[in-house]
């Protein structure tokens, strides 16, 4: 559970409601230091869900459910949109909230890549392998929380628990989370880290601290690149288990 507050809690698949979801290739967060991480290839793409999860329609998607069916959306534009742009379904959440009032600023840029704060939260449950309907659904939860009275909190230590807490990464990895963690190169996977870090610490911390924070994991990320140079690549140890056990403290320990 990463958001606390009034409403509905993220961070767990509820099987009542919205099952939040990936798609190969989606970038795991957006611009930065480190940008141009994605989801690893091996993941399923939309709407091919494996083990017959979720049958796919005849544009072999994911067929629309919960709040998403009643958006009158198209499922295939929604596939392609909804990674890159997801404050376009803002107007579908608050219908009577204007692009020139203050709070759909806020709603739009609230600081981090909702797609990031999917995989930390939903991500470490177990692997995703809804349509982007469910995407989209996640994504109301998102925002009518979000703009709800009394306003929400990120937990900083609770979404640290889940990136620091996988046991294995990459394909060895039962949950998407862990899988985009041990993704690539030991380049690719700092970008990840680093992707992942910095929007967490973006609505988890104040101003300051975020930004103290970030330059401590871009300082360990050089160390473990410059330290990575001089090992076999079978036996280095991937940039996760290289901050748990050496700089603890950015891993929430």
């Amino acid at each position: 559970m990463v958001m606390r507050g009034a409403g509905n809690t993220f961070g767990q698949v509820n099987p009542g409601g919205p099952v939040t979801t990936t798609v190969a290739g989606a970038p795991v967060g957006n611009t930065g230091p480190w940008a141009g991480a994605t989801a690893p290839a091996a993941m399923t793409p939309a709407g091919l869900a494996p083990g017959g999860a979720a049958p796919m329609g005849a544009d072999g998607l994911a067929p629309l459910t919960g709040w998403a069916a009643g958006q009158n959306f198209t499922p295939a534009m929604l596939n392609e949109n909804i990674y890159d742009s997801p404050f376009w379904l803002l107007n579908n959440v608050f219908p009577n909230l204007k692009d020139n009032m203050p709070g759909y600023q806020s709603l739009r840029d609230f600081g981090a890549d909702p797609l990031a704060i999917y995989n930390m939260t939903a991500g470490a449950g177990g692997l995703l392998t809804g349509g982007a309907g469910e995407y989209a659904n996640f994504l109301a939860n998102l925002y009518q929380n979000l703009g709800s009275a009394g306003g929400q909190n990120f937990s900083m230590p609770e979404m640290l628990a889940n990136i620091f807490g996988q046991t294995e990464t990459g394909l060895d990895s039962s949950n998407t989370l862990g899988q985009i963690l041990g993704t690539g190169n030991a380049s690719q996977q700092i970008r990840t880290m680093f992707n992942l870090l910095r929007d967490a610490s973006n609505v988890g911390m104040n101003p300051l601290a975020a930004r103290a924070y970030q330059a401590s994991v871009a300082a360990a990320g050089d160390r473990y690149g410059s330290q990575a140079l001089t090992q076999d690549v079978d036996k280095t140890k991937g940039f996760n288990e290289y901050l748990k056990n050496n700089f603890p403290q950015l891993a929430g320990r």
